[in-house]
């Protein structure tokens, strides 16, 4: 049998083509709106917000003489907050809904492998407690695009150790 790549597509999306999914699902949800700069000056317009993603480049257009990447979405003003790569890193997030498989507790204040996306290279930090179910990652390196909706999950060494999902500043 020959390899077969993996897939990183939406498998029940035909041709692979969420835009035109959702524009045809739920069109009430997709409104064109302002991409700004943290500043608030308005660089463009995009066109919905469920089209984007953080860390996005691909898709915004020409918004100025250096290449802007999504760094925040704002779903409450329908603006994508834009700025340059650097302003892409972290050095902390948040996760909520956690699920710690090899610990009766979180394991607070130990340095853990952390990925934050399936391909992403682990990354090493400690989590501490924020309030009942929202705890603090720091990293040791600042990552890139981290997103809220996707998941944070933690290793010790190989084994997986538990994990939750990555949530909005708190």
């Amino acid at each position: 049998m020959p390899y077969r790549s993996e897939s990183r597509e939406i498998c029940f999306i035909p041709d692979n083509d969420y835009r035109l999914y959702i524009k045809k699902r739920f069109p009430n949800l997709i409104k064109p709106g302002k991409i700004i700069d943290r500043k608030g000056n308005i660089l463009g317009e995009h066109q919905g917000i469920a089209f984007y993603t953080i860390g996005q480049r691909k898709g915004l257009g020409p918004l100025g003489p250096k290449p802007k990447y999504v760094i925040q979405i704002d779903p409450k003003n329908n603006s994508l907050i834009v700025g340059d790569k650097s302003e892409t890193l972290q050095k902390e997030f948040y996760i909520s809904k956690t699920n710690w498989i090899s610990y009766d507790m979180p394991p607070f204040f130990k340095k853990l492998k952390v990925k934050i996306r399936y391909n992403s290279s682990p990354s090493y930090a400690t989590i501490y407690p924020k309030d009942d179910d929202i705890y603090i990652v720091k990293l040791e390196k600042p990552q890139s695009a981290i997103t809220p909706g996707q998941a944070a999950v933690f290793y010790e060494g190989d084994e997986t150790v538990g994990g939750g999902w990555i949530c909005d500043d708190y």
